[in-house]
């Protein structure tokens, strides 16, 4: 089964997702962050369920627009989902 990491800049989105959701909605910050990592999880079982972009990028869609995200991703075959960044799909 592959195994999901994040970079550096991905990891930095999510601190800043939380920083900004704590702000407005202290109480579910964690909580969405939580359900964001849960929903990376699933490229672990089926890495290429992200529709294509470029290249051989990826993005999966978490959660519902207006309040989702979007996180870009390579799938590099010897077994790694390396997710690249993490936005508000409001950010497009």
């Amino acid at each position: 089964m592959p195994r999901v990491d994040l970079t550096h800049d991905a990891d930095n989105d999510l601190e800043e997702i939380f920083d900004h959701l704590a702000q407005f909605d202290a109480k579910n910050a964690a909580a969405k962050v939580r359900e964001i990592h849960r929903e990376l999880g699933v490229l672990a079982q089926n890495p290429m369920i992200g529709r294509p972009l470029c290249g051989d990028i990826r993005e999966l869609l978490i959660g519902k627009r207006p309040h989702g995200y979007a996180a870009r991703y390579r799938y590099k075959r010897g077994g790694i989902v390396l997710i690249l960044s993490i936005r508000s799909q409001r950010q497009g």
